[in-house]
């Protein structure tokens, strides 16, 4: 990721809870709600083949992440890059999950009602604007708060 893409200045990769589950859904990530919108078309998806460590994997990594926001690292976890935003995308995405699971698990089987194309198209959009510069307050105090458990 961070080769690939100059505006990429970390990589977080989470393996936790419903984030893992969503790694194994054969759908995806579903507009079910607005945390789940800001990924709407931003989100890339890489087939599981195996733990990675193959740096032969690396350029599909690359190529399934291409300029989304995120990647589902399907049967793995998920991934998030720029140290600006990848706490917010991450607690985003962390948020959509749990919402998705708790209204799964309270319907009596009817679908999920998902938000239409053009209004997801549109928010998604709206986000891209109102995340500007957001989040880089929050990784200097992330540094601070890493500061004062180890200055190394």
């Amino acid at each position: 990721m961070l080769a690939a893409r100059p505006d990429v200045n970390c990589a977080v990769h989470v393996h936790t809870g419903g984030r893992h589950a969503l790694a194994g859904l054969q759908h995806g990530l579903r507009m079910v709600s607005q945390q789940a919108i800001r990924f709407y078309r931003r989100i890339g998806y890489h087939a599981y083949e195996g733990i990675t460590e193959d740096f032969d994997e690396r350029a599909r990594i690359n190529q399934d992440l291409g300029g989304n926001r995120a990647m589902i690292m399907h049967n793995h976890g998920l991934a998030y890059g720029r140290q600006d935003r990848a706490r917010g995308l991450c607690a985003d995405e962390g948020a959509a999950c749990r919402r998705r699971d708790s209204a799964q698990a309270g319907s009596d089987g009817s679908e999920l009602l998902e938000v239409p194309p053009e209004v997801c198209a549109k928010t998604a959009e709206q986000y891209e604007h109102h995340d500007a510069g957001r989040g880089s307050a929050d990784w200097a105090a992330y540094l601070r708060m890493l500061d004062g458990v180890d200055t190394s």
